[in-house]
């Protein structure tokens, strides 16, 4: 993806939006914002799909899982609705981390867009973290990356 292309530019913008200097996808197209309570909200723009993708691990999960816990997941994702547009999942790791995740297409984003959706999962990051954090064990704080920057 080309450093001018207009994600890049949306980005640069976002970054303004909340008082960020130079805000950039690095050279994959990926960026991770820190957002309060050891959360993180990152951002990758896939130029084959034309999609940007914003995911986010919102807890560790306690292992063994808790069939009613993992039902509420379940029933959160349904139409979307507790979850602000965007699907929680579970990742591959041992224990399991709550995954979640939203993908909007370039051609449906701008500058004013973008920023929504930012707060928009940005708010439903907190929701879901707020919602399962007391429900499982405290996870190790997440490594943080170069490329983290705090909105």
């Amino acid at each position: 993806m080309q450093p001018d292309s207009p994600v890049h530019q949306w980005v640069t913008e976002l970054g303004r939006h909340y008082d960020i200097s130079e805000l950039q996808l690095n050279e994959q197209g990926i960026l991770a914002l820190a957002i309060g309570e050891g959360l993180s909200v990152h951002m990758q723009a896939i130029a084959a799909s034309e999609q940007l993708v914003f995911y986010a691990s919102v807890v560790e999960m306690d292992e063994p899982l808790r069939p009613e816990l993992l039902v509420g997941m379940l029933q959160a994702n349904r139409f979307w609705h507790e979850t602000g547009g965007a699907t929680l999942s579970l990742d591959d790791r041992q224990p399991p981390r709550v995954i979640l995740a939203h993908s909007v297409r370039f051609q449906e984003l701008d500058t004013q867009r973008l920023i929504h959706h930012f707060e928009n999962f940005s708010g439903s990051l907190q929701a879901m973290h707020e919602w399962l954090a007391p429900e499982v064990r405290p996870s190790e704080p997440q490594e943080s990356s170069g490329f983290m920057q705090r909105a």
